[in-house]
Order: structure tokens, then sequence, then C-alpha cells
């Protein structure tokens, strides 16, 4: 049993770590961390089918408020370099887990301080949030007959092996795309439906921006931090793609009130 984290002022003092109101001394441990001010949190994605073949999917930027994940936006602002370092980890991670059995999707979590290190945040052995939009800069980029990718992990889940494929990696787009998730408190009630006019496919395919997902007319939440939908940009360039996450979040939110 672990106690929830906690942060003390002076933390090169194990007094004041072992006096904190929140440690228990004798029925808690507790783990000591550096806080990372950080500047930037990339993320990346891969499929492993084995200890020696993982298909790379690139690497993004998350959209955060604090340290809560709210979407996700493609390409990441972080010069090649970087990039390249989170591509050897993600794939050197990856061979690592396909040798002890893991097969399919993960994405991985990164964080770049003031000084421009990288550090390793966390991994997820599964389908990420942006998952389905990589699926779809995927089918805009490969070489015609080149393999989709839950193609890939259906192979690598049943047959161990992409295959006979080359390059191991997603081709990188000319484009920008970008998900955000919109979440509202509660007491918070829908005034007007909100229908996509494209599917997501097609929002790739045209550049264009929907909304997928929202609940409804006259839908009321009652508990705290309620997801209510998610926005898909896709544009030329990753400032068309951010200034329009900005304007259809400010429209979801106009077509929502709060009541007590």
């Amino acid at each position: 049993k672990y106690t929830e984290a906690i942060e003390v002022k002076c933390p090169d003092s194990k007094k004041a770590i072992l006096n904190h109101p929140n440690i228990n001394k004798e029925r808690c441990k507790y783990i000591v961390a550096d806080f990372i001010d950080f500047v930037d949190s990339p993320t990346s994605s891969a499929i492993v089918a084995n200890g020696n073949e993982v298909f790379f999917n690139g690497v993004m930027d998350q959209i955060l408020e604090g340290v809560g994940n709210l979407g996700t936006i493609y390409p990441s602002k972080l010069d090649k370099k970087k990039q390249k370092l989170i591509e050897e980890y993600t794939v050197k991670i990856g061979k690592y887990l396909g040798k002890k059995g893991l097969r399919g999707f993960i994405s991985l979590d990164f964080v770049v301080d003031h000084r421009g290190k990288v550090y390793f945040s966390e991994i997820n052995p599964r389908l990420g949030g942006s998952t389905a939009e990589k699926v779809f800069m995927h089918e805009m980029t490969k070489k015609k007959g080149f393999p989709s990718l839950p193609e890939l992990e259906l192979r690598a889940v049943t047959k161990n092996t992409f295959g006979n494929i080359k390059p191991r990696r997603m081709n990188k787009a000319n484009f920008s795309w970008g998900v955000f998730t919109v979440k509202i408190g509660k007491g918070s009630i829908t005034m007007k439906d909100i229908s996509p006019e494209y599917s997501e496919m097609d929002a790739f395919k045209k550049f264009k921006t929907i909304v997928p997902d929202f609940p409804g007319k006259n839908v009321l939440f009652c508990t705290d931090n309620n997801f209510v939908c998610r926005i898909i940009s896709v544009k030329p360039t990753r400032k068309q793609v951010e200034k329009e996450l900005r304007k259809k979040s400010e429209f979801v939110l106009g077509c929502i009130k709060t009541i007590k």
C-alpha cells in the first residue's frame, strides 16, 4: 500500500518527508522521486509482433491539462534528434516486451525538461486514445498494398510476425491532425445535438474538423469530470489544427449549460 503523491518543499530533507501529515509511517510505504518541471510531453506507439519485429507508429505530442491528458496532436514539435531518440526507446522497449510474450499495440509517454533532456514516463500495453487517428493517417500515407495497422496487429497476435514487410515504421504525413477530449463537470446539461458532417476517414481525406460521440440534447451529467465528446481536426499545418481545436471546443462548451 502506498500513499497518494505529496509535495515536499524541502526535497532533500528525509525528516520533512517522514513527518509529512499524509504519511503514516507505521502502516504505509513511500516512494521518493524527483519532480521534473517539463515543457513537452511527447507520446509514441508501436505494434509488437515478437522480440525482433516492432512496427513504429510515430511521435505525437500530448495535449495536457496539468498532468491530465486531453488529447494528441501530430506532428510533434520536437526536433528530429529527440524524435529519433524516442523512436529508439520505443522500439527497444517493444522488442524487450516481445521477448516476454507481449503482442499488439503499445503506447509510451515521455517528458522533456527545460534543458531538452528526454525522460521515459510510462508504458501502456494496449490501444491508446488516438489509435484510431493513427489508423487513418496510416491509410493516407502507406503505399498501395501495404497492410493496415489493424491487419498488422492481427498478424502480430495470430502469427507472431508481420511477414515480409518494409519499412517497419509508419510513413510521415505532410499534414497535421489532432484529437481533443472535451470534459464537463457535475450539473452540466446539453442544450442541443451536435452531429458530425463527415466520417472520421472522410475528415482525414478532406481535411475537415468533426465532433463525434456527442450524446445528444437534454443529457444531464450528475458526476464530475465527464467525457462529453471528441474533436478531431485534420489540416495542412499544426497551427491550423490547434486553432480549429480551440474554436470547436468553444462551440461545444457553448452548447452546454450548467445548472445548480
